[in-house]
This record gives C-alpha cells, sequence and structure tokens, in this order.
C-alpha cells in the first residue's frame, strides 16, 4: 500500500512556494508521493493567456528532479476537455494499486469552497483532503467546514502548517517581463528554462 496526495494547478510557472508546500506535506503527513498535476484547461482560468501545458510540463519535470517524493503527472492533458478535479482523481484512482490511498491537497481558503466546485458532492464524497494552514491564520470557517463536510458527506481531511512563501507565478512572469531576477523565486533549474526559451518576455 501506497499513500499518494496531488497537488493541482496552473503552474505558469511552477516556483518555491509550490514546492515549500510539497514539502510541507511529505514532512507532516505519511504520505509517500506528492503528484503535481498541471491543468490542461483550468476551469477558474478558461479564457485567459496560460503557456502551452508542454512548457509547464517541463519545468515541473525539471523542479520535481530535484526533490525526493515529488513527482509531475500528464494525466489532465491526456483526458478530453476541462480538467475538473473530480474527474482527474477518479482517473488516477483506477490507475492505482488495489489499497492504496489518495489524497488532494488545497489551501485553506480553497477547502472552503470546495462545495462550489463542478459534481461537489462526489468529490467531496470520494475523495480525502490535506489542507495547508498558514501560521496565524484564522481557523474557525475551516473547522467549521471540515465538521460540515465530514456529517454531510464523510469526507476525511487533515490540516497541516504550510510555511507559505510569499510567491505567485503571476510575480515570477512580471519580474521575467521587467528584465529582473528570479533567482529567489524558482529553482535554478527553471529559470534556466525560462531564460533559455525566453518565456513571458514582452512583446
Amino acid at each position: 500500500m501506497a499513500k499518494y496526495a496531488v497537488i493541482g494547478g496552473t503552474f505558469d510557472p511552477v516556483h518555491l512556494g509550490h514546492l515549500s508546500f510539497a514539502r510541507d506535506v511529505l514532512e507532516q503527513t505519511d504520505v509517500d508521493e506528492v503528484i503535481f498535476m498541471p491543468a490542461k484547461l483550468q476551469p477558474f482560468k478558461l479564457g485567459e493567456d496560460v503557456s502551452p501545458f508542454e512548457t509547464r510540463f517541463a519545468m515541473l519535470k525539471i523542479a520535481c528532479a530535484e526533490h525526493d517524493g515529488i513527482s509531475v503527472s500528464r494525466l489532465e492533458n491526456d483526458l478530453e476537455g476541462v480538467s475538473y478535479t473530480y474527474r482527474t482523481l477518479d482517473e488516477l484512482r483506477e490507475r492505482l494499486k488495489k489499497g492504496d490511498e489518495l489524497y488532494f491537497i488545497t489551501g485553506s481558503d480553497t477547502f472552503t469552497k470546495l462545495d462550489t466546485w463542478t459534481n461537489a458532492e462526489h468529490l467531496l464524497r470520494t475523495n480525502s483532503f490535506i489542507v495547508g494552514v498558514r501560521p496565524g491564520y484564522p481557523t474557525e470557517e475551516l473547522e467549521e467546514k471540515r465538521a460540515e463536510f465530514l456529517e454531510k458527506y464523510g469526507t476525511q481531511s487533515v490540516v497541516i502548517n504550510n510555511e507559505r512563501l510569499d510567491i505567485s507565478s503571476t510575480m515570477v512572469r512580471e519580474l521575467t517581463a521587467e528584465g529582473k531576477s528570479i533567482s529567489d523565486l524558482v529553482t535554478p533549474g527553471v529559470e534556466n528554462y525560462i531564460k533559455t526559451h525566453g518565456l513571458y518576455k514582452q512583446d
């Protein structure tokens, strides 16, 4: 038996904050492997200008290669249509061995809104969650939602401390476009990939 945890997103590009979250999961739970799951068509970002899947996937491969217990999947690119989380997790669970366990990783803000996602009841009934909470973050709403989801859907959730770094992919793209350093925001390999391929430059 193995325990896997999925962290989804656009990852345009993957940065040190993403990797820090993954390491927090590995250090604070008994999860064996964290899987980065880049979206092909992110439901919340339809219509936005997002780098091609293969570009984002390549940067994740570079970043994950530098860390034990962290991998990247191209599953959502192989599925047709919009990358809905419930569907991705259903498909991934089918591919795991019998007895393996699967978790979905979210931040506390996202967790409290899961009941608004597509096919939310199915998502919450069939999956377990790892929820990262920033130090000092109010947890009253989170604990209320955990109790509500458990009572309504039987949703199992684990809360961890997430020493979240003040980094965003938007910040990385903007600094790159301005010709400024991103060396303290991404891994050296990702920084080199961005420079080599001329990503995020202003036209």
